[in-house]
């Protein structure tokens, strides 16, 4: 028996902003960003990275690999190593200063629940929703920011 771990077969979009995720979502789950602090809340069916017996990584601005450990539905935090692509920490952003692309399979679902605030700790909350009932896809996370506009 064959088992495809990968996910959708589309190619993977180039890298255009400061902070770049690809993540395997199996479900409904949770990512958040503060500065160069990165984690997942888990919500509905599998975690992050795990599908068909196996652990994918989440990889982070394609160079940096993270095997995602989980405590209960809450992930570890990891911290992004490249000091460029860190949120920041000040500021007012909204979609107009903040673009995020998502790139889904048709069915998947992903949204910007909150922008970075003061009121928030100046952290990026992004919903990510594999609503297909068959199997985890990929889902890519393309983020940029223009700091002249704060």
């Amino acid at each position: 028996m064959l088992i495809a771990v990968t996910g959708c077969l589309s190619p993977e979009p180039t890298q255009e902003g400061r902070l770049y995720v690809r993540t395997l979502i199996d479900g409904k789950d949770t990512l958040y960003i503060r500065g160069d602090s990165m984690w997942f809340v888990h919500h509905a069916y599998q975690l992050p990275g795990k599908w068909a017996g196996e652990s994918l990584p989440t990889y982070i601005n394609q160079e940096q690999e993270w095997m995602v450990e989980w405590n209960g539905t809450i992930s570890d935090v990891i911290k992004i190593e490249n000091p460029d692509s860190a949120l920041p920490d000040y500021g007012s952003w909204n979609g107009e200063n903040m673009m995020i692309k998502f790139y889904t399979p048709s069915y998947g679902q992903a949204e910007v629940q909150e922008y970075p605030s003061v009121e928030n700790d100046y952290t990026l909350v992004l919903a990510l929703d594999d609503v297909e009932p068959h199997g985890a896809h990929w889902f890519y996370i393309d983020i940029d920011w223009d700091e002249t506009s704060n």
